[in-house]
C-alpha cells in the first residue's frame, strides 16, 4: 500500500519500535531523553505495540483527484493542508522529490525572503512547483499552457501527476529541470537588482512576481543560452512596460496576464 498521508509519522513510529530510534528533544517528558523502546518497561512497551492507528484504505482504482480531495478533508479536520502540502502527500515521485530538494537550496532560499510563516506553509515548495509546471508546458503546437483554464490549483497538480511519471520514464529530466533552475537563479541574481523582490526589505516575493520574472528568465535563455543584459537597461524596460502594475494579484490567473507578464520579462532581456 502506499500511503497517502502521515508518510513520516510512519516512519518513526516504525523506527523506534523496530530499528533502534533513540528519542530525543522530549519537551513533556525529559526523563525519557536518549531512550529507545527496548529500555521501557514490557509493559509500557506491549501497551505501545497495542495502540490502534485509525486508516482510511483507498481502492488502487482510485483516481489521483480523489485521492488528493480525499487528503485534503482529511486535513480540514484540524490545521488545513494547503495546495503544496496536498501535492506532497498526495503525488510522491522524483520530480516531487526535486521541487522538495530544490525549495530548500541555498541560492533560492537567498533569492526569496520569507516569513518563518510562510515557509512552514511550504511557500517555496510553491513557487518551485509553478516554475516547471510555466516552463515545462510553455512550448505546445498551439498556444502557451494550451491546457491551462485560469484555475493554477487543478494545472499544478495535473502537471506533477504527469512529470513524475515521465521522469521515471526518462531518466534524464531531472538533470535537465534541476541545471535549468539553477541556472535561471544564477541569472536572476546577476541581472536584477532585487532579484524576485518588489522592494529592498521586502520579507516576501509575491507569486505572481516570482512566475514573470523566473519563467521569462528561463525562456530567455533558451533562446540565448549566453544572455548577458544591462541590468540597468532590463530595469528600465520593465518599467516603461509597467511591469509592477501587471504583477498584481487582480485578475493573476487569467491565463491571457499569466502568458503576458511572463512575455513581458522573455522579452525585457532579448531587446536588442
Amino acid at each position: 500500500m502506499e500511503i497517502v498521508d502521515g508518510s513520516q509519522r510512519m516512519r518513526a513510529m516504525r523506527a523506534f519500535l523496530k530499528e533502534g530510534l533513540a528519542l530525543r528533544d522530549l519537551g513533556l517528558v525529559p526523563e525519557l531523553e536518549g531512550f529507545k523502546f527496548t529500555d521501557l518497561p514490557p509493559e509500557r512497551q506491549n501497551k505501545l505495540e497495542d495502540v490502534t492507528i485509525r486508516t482510511i484504505v483507498l481502492d488502487t482504482s482510485t483516481d489521483p483527484a480523489t485521492r488528493a480531495e480525499m487528503f485534503a478533508r482529511i486535513n480540514k479536520g484540524g490545521t488545513e493542508a494547503n495546495e503544496a502540502e496536498i501535492r506532497r502527500g498526495s503525488l510522491p515521485g522524483p520530480v516531487t522529490s526535486l521541487i522538495l530538494s530544490l525549495a530548500e537550496h541555498p541560492n533560492f532560499v537567498a533569492l526569496t525572503p520569507f516569513t518563518d510563516k510562510a515557509v512552514l506553509s511550504r511557500e517555496r515548495e510553491e513557487l518551485v512547483t509553478r516554475f516547471f509546471a510555466y516552463t515545462e508546458t510553455y512550448d505546445t503546437p498551439t498556444r502557451p499552457f494550451a491546457t491551462y483554464r485560469d484555475r493554477p490549483k487543478k494545472y499544478l497538480y495535473e502537471y506533477l501527476d504527469r512529470a513524475n511519471r515521465d521522469a521515471l520514464a526518462d531518466p534524464q529530466l531531472l538533470e535537465r529541470m534541476r541545471d535549468e533552475f539553477l541556472r535561471v537563479l544564477d541569472f536572476v541574481s546577476r541581472s536584477f537588482d532585487l532579484g524576485f523582490r518588489k522592494s529592498q526589505n521586502a520579507r516576501t516575493v509575491p507569486r505572481v512576481r516570482f512566475e514573470a520574472i523566473a519563467v521569462g528568465t528561463a525562456l530567455a535563455l533558451r533562446e540565448q543560452p549566453n544572455l548577458a543584459p544591462d541590468t540597468n537597461l532590463v530595469t528600465e524596460r520593465m518599467k516603461a512596460a509597467e511591469f509592477d502594475k501587471l504583477v498584481v494579484s487582480d485578475g493573476a490567473n487569467v491565463r491571457s496576464k499569466l502568458v503576458g507578464r511572463i512575455e513581458l520579462v522573455r522579452d525585457a532581456l532579448l531587446a536588442r
